[in-house]
């Protein structure tokens, strides 16, 4: 339906600009969307929630390295060429290894693989409670 009324040349400009400025929004999103390395698809909760499925096992060393009934030779095998590819790396790569450990603290500096304190987002969830942060403005 056509209005009964006209509309201003105020009305008109701030129309104007409010579609202008969603059309921009829609374009930016559009473009981050676009720059995104597909393999990235998808959001993170999504990983989380398929993760969550996906039983956890934890074995200690007796059974990981015979967690496939292999008879105890198979076992002493396996233990050693572990052994032997983690001193050759020690052996091969003491640069790679010092530089790894400078890092670590630096990365983290209380030992935890998520964001810690200045490098947490706003809005994201706090260890424990599973409420969102409400950050200062």
């Amino acid at each position: 339906m056509i209005p009964d009324f006209p509309l201003t040349m105020s009305e008109s400009v701030i129309g104007l600009a409010v579609v202008t400025w969603g059309l921009l929004k829609a374009k930016e999103r559009l473009e981050l969307s676009f720059a995104k390395n597909p393999s990235l698809g998808g959001h993170v909760r999504w990983s989380k929630r398929f993760a969550s499925q996906i039983p956890s096992y934890s074995y200690d060393e007796s059974q990981w390295f015979g967690c496939d009934a292999a008879p105890q030779t198979v076992q002493d095998t396996r233990r050693q060429a572990l052994h032997t590819l983690g001193s050759d790396l020690v052996g091969q790569s003491p640069v790679t290894l010092a530089h790894t450990e400078k890092a670590k603290p630096a990365c983290c500096p209380s030992g935890r693989h998520r964001p810690c304190g200045g490098l947490r987002r706003r809005g994201a969830r706090s260890a424990g409670s599973g409420r969102r942060e409400q950050s200062a403005m």
